[in-house]
């Protein structure tokens, strides 16, 4: 509703403005879950939602997968430059966007079971029962590191949309493959 009020300020000074709806890849999960709807009643009960509420146009989009749903055609709005036929193919070139999609997959809040891990940019908030700490993840060969001692990939981190995100160890001796499960 507030961003209804704000979208309509916006119209009424023709301040350039995007409707932005995001967390798709969830309400789908949920939807899918809950009440056996496939991918596209979901997102045609989300543009229904939206146009009730006066939004003709929004871009739905899933930072746990840039390359679908609006997501795209979010970005070549936003940052005309970005044109795939302008770029060529550094269009997937990590520099060429703010973050990897390795480190873009891994945004928004994990937990192991006892911990919660809050992803940030390049920065993880882990809070342990009354305990907290940060860390800084670290990007070295297509790799994102946990901590020097864990590793993910963009393919396990593509796997971790359907199932839970696993940290392999640079050592097994050391330290054993740990699980992290979305919490949204």
């Amino acid at each position: 509703e507030t961003e209804v009020d704000i979208m309509k300020e916006l119209r009424l000074f023709n301040i350039p403005h995007v409707m932005v709806r995001t967390k798709l890849d969830i309400d789908i999960w949920n939807n899918r879950m809950d009440n056996g709807c496939t991918d596209e009643q979901t997102i045609q009960q989300i543009r229904h939602d939206l146009a009730t509420n006066h939004v003709q146009h929004a871009y739905l989009v899933s930072l746990r997968d840039t390359s679908s749903f609006d997501f795209p055609d979010l970005l070549r709005e936003v940052f005309p430059c970005l044109h795939q036929q302008e770029m060529g193919n550094a269009w997937d070139d990590p520099w060429s966007l703010p973050q990897s999609k390795v480190v873009t997959g891994l945004q928004g809040r994990w937990t192991d079971g006892s911990c919660v891990y809050t992803v940030k940019g390049l920065q993880v908030h882990v809070a342990c029962g009354d305990q907290c700490a940060v860390v800084d993840l670290q990007e070295n060969e297509d790799k994102v590191w946990f901590n020097g001692l864990l590793w993910v990939s963009e393919a396990t981190v593509a796997m971790a949309a359907s199932s839970d995100l696993w940290w392999t160890p640079v050592d097994g001796e050391v330290v054993g493959p740990v699980a992290w499960r979305w919490c949204g």
